[in-house]
């Protein structure tokens, strides 16, 4: 897996500096969720739009391992949408609309290396009722040489936005609230982010009237991505980016792997991806530490990080291509280089994984 650590880093540092409007409100007005069958494929395409007219989106497909990103533009008045899709440039950034609100005019830079060749491209128009916020999606997706696939994309997820402004603390949060079904996650997602923007807040406030002042600024900012849907599972990751008048601004991710059913919300630990009495810690290390020696993660290279606990590998995902751990700066080397996700293949893992679990699921689905 390539590792593009120089870049990587520069985005993390500049999304950093600009996190209390990035996420929370900002150049970001609407975003949503939308899910449907066009062709063959069942897609899900999370898009979101700019005030300055700027689209962005990120496209998966039911059997496919791939994510592509679209960037194009959007009519608030008539609800269409134009967008251009590329192989994922930066499939590790934090969020989908912070990759591609900063990073949109890279697609087409001769300088990515042929990043910026169009795969497909998709031609739309949101439904847009007195009564209606793009409750439907209706869309033409055609990929290079092949027959378009038109269908309409029903919106699943409407994405909340908070923010708090008091003198130098800022902060910010942004999740997706799912339309149908799933109320029990839409109130944990709700309830952590508040929670935390609050104790955030309170810390801040807490520095700058009893400990002397909080320094230049005081910044917090979080987005929630939904990274992957099979059967009755979702996999979320959170990224948080923050400064605290420090030396550099700090991040690191958390992630959520849920089951929904009768029996309400049920969150997944990773042991139970796994079968019982299989070895999968020890093969899961070996296979996710070989990547990261190859990445070049120093700690790794150096031999100071020479096996991965259960606790190491606490943030995963699902996703399209595998499963996905993710490192956050420091974890497995110096700062400077960032942070580190490892994908293993789902058909790397169908030994170790437990019969009927939520590995199977995810591998039928993008197999």
């Amino acid at each position: 897996m390539k590792r593009l650590t120089c870049a990587t880093f520069f985005l993390a540092a500049l999304l950093c500096l600009a996190s209390a409007s990035g996420q929370g409100n900002a150049a970001v007005t609407w975003r949503a969720i939308y899910q449907g069958q066009l062709g063959d494929n069942a897609v899900t395409l999370d898009l979101a739009l700019a005030a300055d007219g700027f689209a962005f989106a990120r496209l998966t497909q039911v059997g496919s391992g791939t994510q592509l990103d679209g960037v194009g533009n959007h009519d608030p008045e008539t609800g269409s949408v134009t967008l251009e899709f590329h192989a994922a440039l930066y499939r590790f950034a934090p969020s989908v609309a912070l990759d591609h609100a900063a990073l949109g005019g890279l697609y087409s830079d001769a300088d990515t290396g042929g990043s910026g060749t169009v795969v497909a491209t998709l031609e739309g128009v949101r439904s847009l009722d007195w009564s209606d916020d793009g409750n439907t999606l209706s869309v033409e997706l055609t990929f290079a040489a092949e027959r378009a696939s038109s269908g309409v994309l029903e919106r699943t997820a409407q994405y909340a936005y908070g923010s708090l402004t008091e003198g130098r603390i800022a902060l910010s949060y942004a999740y997706p609230r799912f339309v149908a079904g799933p109320a029990a996650l839409n109130g944990l997602l709700e309830r952590e982010a508040a929670e935390r923007m609050a104790d955030w807040a309170q810390e801040g406030r807490n520095l700058l009237y009893n400990a002397g002042g909080i320094g230049w600024a005081w910044t917090h900012s979080e987005s929630t991505d939904l990274v992957g849907a099979a059967e009755g599972y979702r996999s979320l990751v959170t990224s948080f980016y923050y400064y605290t008048g420090g030396a550099h601004p700090n991040s690191h991710k958390s992630s959520l792997l849920v089951r929904l059913g009768g029996a309400g919300l049920e969150v997944i630990a990773l042991e139970e991806l796994f079968a019982h009495g299989s070895d999968w810690l020890a093969a899961v290390s070996a296979a996710v530490l070989s990547e990261l020696s190859a990445q070049g993660a120093e700690a790794v290279v150096r031999g100071d990080v020479t096996e991965l606990t259960a606790l190491d590998l606490t943030t995963f995902t699902l996703e399209p291509g595998g499963l996905s751990f993710h490192f956050d700066p420091y974890a497995v080397g110096p700062y400077v280089q960032g942070d580190f996700v490892v994908t293993l293949p789902y058909a790397d893992l169908a030994a170790l994984a437990a019969p009927g679990g939520a590995i199977e699921a995810f591998a039928s689905a993008y197999r």
